[in-house]
């Protein structure tokens, strides 16, 4: 497994934790913006959202949310914020996903806020069309690749069963999906 600063928190068995189990740890975060600031990261070091299992990101944001729950009572918080940086532009430091987890007061100085751009109906249009159609394809488990269809001369024997056409396809899409999210992989 390659090591990380999160996974050298994780292992690091005085550090301080606030949950664990076999998937993920949250954990305050060791440069936090606020006290009470905390990370949930997966136990496994996945470097972005894209490789990281369902299953795991499904249990992340479970304890995220419960988390926030507890910042609410125990620190008496009045809001929290709930962020993703996910790659370097999007200011992620380390490479091991993380929900950062920031109990929040009015005035306190953090801000999060930005400032939003006016686009035409023509722009967010275009932008919506191509979002939905490729997450689509990856419910679908396409991609945008086009196959060529096969030749229509072959025998029985030589075309094999319309199930194995449809598992071969599906291998080759899940190996196509997995090639564009290793594209996505920042380079630290």
């Amino acid at each position: 497994m390659k090591t990380t600063p999160f996974t050298e928190l994780i292992d690091d068995q005085d550090y301080l934790k606030v949950h664990e189990d076999d998937l993920v740890v949250a954990m305050l975060d060791p440069k936090p913006v606020v006290p009470g600031h905390v990370i949930v990261v997966p136990r496994e070091p996945h470097p972005i959202l894209e490789l990281t299992p369902d299953e795991v990101l499904a249990k992340m944001l479970t304890i995220a949310n419960r988390v926030s729950m507890a910042m609410f009572e125990e620190l008496r918080c009045t809001g929290t914020d709930i962020l993703i940086s996910n790659g370097i532009p999007a200011g992620q430091t380390v490479p091991h996903l993380s929900i950062n987890v920031i109990p929040r007061q009015e005035d306190d100085g953090l801000d999060f806020s930005w400032k939003g751009k006016q686009l035409s109906q023509e722009e967010l249009s275009v932008v919506e069309m191509r979002l939905r159609e490729e997450v689509a394809e990856e419910d679908q488990g396409t991609t945008s690749t086009k196959q060529e269809p096969e030749a229509t001369t072959q025998t029985g024997e030589e075309q094999g069963t319309s199930e194995e056409k449809d598992e071969k396809g599906k291998e080759n899409t899940q190996d196509d999906l997995r090639l564009k999210r290793l594209d996505r992989i920042p380079r630290w």
